[in-house]
């Protein structure tokens, strides 16, 4: 067993590198450190939020590292340097910019944020470019994730709703509304036919999920219903 002499203050969960070799921590101290998960000797810190940082998630090659805080930034960091890549989002520190929860698509050229503001919103990673907002949620948003292709992101919110959306475009694929209080955690199986959502109260509730044939399906609908729209108002 490694223990690791972290400041005393209340820390956010701490996240492992893709490696398993480094360990990053976070907290109230506004800090993000890495770690050798080997020896427990602090490598990095990187120091730019203006608040308290509340959670992290990792690049799948282990590259970067994204924080959200307090200040309402998503900072994405280079793990080899510290050094700050973007700052992604807006720093109005209002209520409804505050970051819930962060994801990172399974190719790590996206990463999607949950606000509690009802929203989740998609950036490119590279970039630092905000490439979609997706909105249909009535409540806070608790936790987002890209299905294993990266094809599709679920949300999951306060409202007892789980949606399932189109990575590319945004569009709203399915809606699953649960019996259960407002959904806490989210996760899909590793062939993207299940997801699996945690609640307040402590359940689990797992739902099939479209094909992605269907997902071309109900995309195609959606694009000739916008078509014929256009085209009578256009009359």
């Amino acid at each position: 067993m490694k223990t690791f002499a972290l400041p005393s203050v209340f820390r956010a969960p701490s996240v492992i590198f893709p490696d398993g070799r480094r360990i990053a921590s976070s907290g109230w101290d506004k800090v993000v450190r890495l770690w050798d998960a080997d020896t427990g000797q602090e490598l990095l810190f990187f120091k730019e939020h203006r608040d308290r940082i509340m959670g992290l998630a990792f690049s799948p090659d282990g590259r970067r590292v994204a924080s959200r805080s307090r200040d309402s930034l998503v900072k994405l960091w280079e793990t080899d340097t510290g050094r700050v890549l973007h700052n992604l989002g807006t720093s109005n520190n209002t209520k409804g910019n505050d970051v819930h929860f962060l994801a990172f698509s399974p190719d790590g050229r996206r990463l999607a944020a949950a606000y509690v503001g009802s929203t989740a919103k998609v950036f490119d990673t590279e970039s630092g470019q905000e490439l979609l907002t997706l909105q249909g949620h009535s409540a806070v948003l608790n936790a987002v994730a890209f299905s294993p292709d990266g094809r599709r992101i679920a949300t999951a919110s306060n409202d007892q709703t789980v949606k399932l959306w189109e990575a590319g475009s945004g569009l709203e694929l399915l809606s699953l509304r649960s019996r259960r209080q407002g959904m806490t955690m989210l996760g899909f199986s590793p062939d993207g036919q299940r997801i699996v959502s945690g609640t307040h109260d402590g359940a689990m509730e797992v739902w099939a999920v479209a094909e992605p044939a269907e997902v071309s399906r109900r995309q195609q609908e959606e694009r000739e219903t916008k078509a014929a729209e256009a085209k009578r108002l256009a009359d």
